[in-house]
C-alpha cells in the first residue's frame, strides 16, 4: 500500500533538483528507501520552465542524500 516511488519532471514542474530547499524531501525519500524517478534532458511532452532544470548534473544533491534516482530519457531530447 502507498506510494512505491516519486516521479517528477523538473523542467515541466519548475523544480530545481539542486535547490537546498529539497533537502528535507530527499532525507525523507532516503529514510523510506523510496526512489525518485526524474526526467532529464530536454522536455518536449509538456511546456517547460527551463531546460537547465533537466541537466542530470543537478541530481547530485539527491544522490548525495542517499536517494536512489532513476533518470528517464537522460540521453534523449525529451
Amino acid at each position: 500500500r502507498g506510494a512505491r516511488a516519486i516521479k517528477w519532471l523538473p523542467s515541466a514542474q519548475n523544480i530545481d533538483p539542486a535547490d537546498a530547499r529539497c533537502e528535507r524531501f530527499y532525507a525523507k525519500l532516503a529514510a523510506l528507501r523510496m526512489p525518485l524517478i526524474t526526467h532529464a534532458g530536454d522536455e518536449r511532452a509538456v511546456h517547460g520552465f527551463g531546460e537547465h532544470l533537466g541537466n542530470p548534473l543537478r541530481l547530485r544533491r539527491p544522490l548525495d542524500a542517499g536517494v536512489r534516482v532513476v533518470v528517464a530519457h537522460c540521453a534523449s531530447l525529451g
